[in-house]
Formats: structure tokens, C-alpha cells, sequence
């Protein structure tokens, strides 16, 4: 989306780079730059190259991860892409998220979450609460208490960014919590598995997300091509162990259960 005009007369004009993430957004006269590690965002500097934000992910969400047991998994946790090599060891790579906190003017916030991955709330270097959230389940904020500036809200552990009331950057779309939809047509088409190339998560946002806007169940990225796809996927069925059946990829997506 390269311009938005709101109903106040409000208006933003958004940039991209060439991978499709955001470059910048100009708004009242504003530019605000966006500097990105991987697919997460990092900073937002001003045009003096001043840092009005600085986001921190988990410790130990980036790079590759050895999957050795069962309980690796679980308490690795957060978005990931399984690579199941024939007859080597088997890889994990972060890709979104881990979302862990911000600091804007020397003035750090960490945030906490629910099971969908959205921010119920921040705190300080305290212990303290000082902003609440309440959702619908496809993203309409229904409570807000507090006044810290924070983007990451509904689903932000996965890099949702609210850009406007109910209208959320992710990526390569938009999301109008609203309409319960995207705002533009899946740039995959058809390969992103859905008849309706508008519809948000198969309307299942309360177990699915879609962090890059791509494909819904994507709390996981799409497999490799080369790779192999689990049926009723688990633990086991990644370790190449009995119990989990094993077949050829036949769709770029899978969640774990």
C-alpha cells in the first residue's frame, strides 16, 4: 500500500524495498525510517538518522537451531521453518518474531502475551503494568489503557504493526481488523491455498496467523521445496521417528499440533 487517505483527512505515503518490506512512511510532514534485521524490525530513525524506537527479539531467535528433543520444541517455541533432511541432522531457522521489547527515548517497555501471540500487556523495568490491551479475535481493539506509544498490539509477537485504528502492517499486506480481511489480493494467488484471495487466516485467527502476509497457518513458514511434510505433524514425525507418518510436500504450509 503506497498511500493511505483516512476518513479525518489524514493521509501517509509508505516506501518499500526491493524484498517488499517497509522502507519508510512520511505522514504530516514525518518520515519515519525503518531499519530491519531479517524479517523483523529493528529501528525507526528520523531523516537525521536519529533513533526514535529500537526493538529487541528473544535471545536465540535468529539463526540455525539444532532439533535434538522432543522437548527442544516446545521450549524453543515461537515462528520457525523445520528443513527435514533425508538422513541429517535436522535444522531450525527463527524467521519472525520473538518480539521482546522496545525503548523509545531512553524508556524501555517489555512486553507479555497471550496464546495468540498478542501484547496484553507492557511493563516497565519495574515489574509494573502501564499499558492494557483488549481484542477481538481478528484484531479490533476493544481496550487500551495507557499511554505508551507501541505499535506491536494485536499479535505482535509475530510483527503486526497497528498503523492506524484497526489497520495493521504485515509485511507484504494490510490487514483491516474490521473487515475481518486483507486489503489487497494475496500476491501469491492460488498458491497460497484459499479460494478468497482477500480472506485472513481461512477465518480462523484464534489458532492461525499470518506473519507475512503470504499464507495463513504461517505461525510456521512455508517448507522447501526439497523438504517433506508431515501428516498430523509432531515431534516425532520431524525426528523421522515411529508414530509420525511421512509425505511429500503437497501444499508450502503445515503447522505443528
Amino acid at each position: 500500500m503506497l498511500s493511505i487517505a483516512n476518513p479525518d483527512g489524514s493521509s501517509e505515503q509508505n516506501t518499500y524495498s526491493a524484498d517488499g518490506l517497509r522502507k519508510s512512511k512520511t505522514s504530516a510532514g514525518t518520515t519515519t525510517n525503518f531499519t530491519w534485521d531479517n524479517q523483523n524490525l529493528l529501528l525507526e530513525t528520523n531523516t537525521s538518522n536519529v533513533v526514535q524506537a529500537r526493538y529487541t527479539d528473544f535471545p536465540g531467535k535468529t539463526g540455525f537451531l539444532l532439533l535434538r528433543r522432543a522437548s527442544s520444541l516446545a521450549a524453543l517455541g515461537g515462528p520457525s521453518e523445520v528443513v527435514l533432511g533425508q538422513g541429517r541432522s535436522r535444522q531450525m531457522r527463527y524467521i519472525w518474531g520473538g518480539l521482546a521489547s522496545q525503548n523509545r527515548s531512553g524508556v524501555s517497555s517489555f512486553y507479555l502475551y497471550d496464546t495468540q501471540g498478542s501484547v496484553r500487556n507492557l511493563v516497565n523495568t519495574a515489574g509494573t503494568t502501564t499499558d492494557t490491551y483488549i481484542y477481538t479475535a481478528f484484531g479490533v481493539e476493544l481496550l487500551a489503557t495507557g499511554s505508551t506509544v507501541n505499535p506491536f498490539r494485536y499479535v505482535g509477537l509475530l510483527g503486526y504493526y497497528l498503523e492506524f485504528v484497526n489497520l495493521y502492517y504485515i509485511r507484504e499486506r494490510w490487514l483491516d481488523a474490521v473487515k475481518g480481511r486483507w486489503d489487497s489480493r494475496d500476491p501469491i494467488g492460488w498458491d497460497g491455498r484459499d479460494w478468497n484471495l482477500y480472506e485472513y487466516v481461512f477465518g480462523n485467527p484464534v489458532s492461525t496467523a499470518d506473519p507475512h502476509g503470504l499464507q495463513a497457518n504461517a505461525k510456521y513458514p512455508p517448507l522447501k521445496k526439497n523438504a517433506r511434510r508431515c501428516t498430523n505433524w509432531n515431534i516425532n514425525c520431524a525426528m523421522g521417528k515411529r508414530g509420525g507418518a511421512k509425505t511429500p510436500a503437497a501444499a508450502p504450509m503445515y503447522s505443528i499440533e
